[in-house]
């Protein structure tokens, strides 16, 4: 737990902010008296429903009600990297290399 007076709070926000972002949690002082916590804030999952709600709307999959793949996803060529080869052929290459 990091501790910052709070004259200091103001100066460095970015890095507090960012300390908390990470999961720590921040201790404001005044005086080396403690008179405020800052804290990551909770966590709030998705349910099932609301992640396909999501990834319908942005458009990465289409609920149509058939159990069907979109179309596109198929019939869609897989990415290549700049020098043309298959992006899979270079995430394998990563994983066996152990990178």
């Amino acid at each position: 737990m990091t501790t910052v007076e709070a004259t200091e709070v103001g100066k460095h926000f970015e890095e507090v902010l960012e300390r908390v972002k990470n999961g720590e949690q921040v201790v404001v002082t005044e005086n080396g008296v403690a008179v405020a916590q800052i804290a990551p804030a909770p966590v709030q999952r998705e349910t099932d429903e609301e992640k396909l709600a999501r990834l319908e709307r942005a458009g990465v999959i289409t609920r149509n009600g058939t159990g069907q793949v979109a179309r596109w996803i198929i019939d869609e060529p897989p990415p290549k990297t700049e020098d043309g080869s298959s992006i899979v052929e270079v995430l394998l290459e990563e994983r066996r290399s152990g990178w």
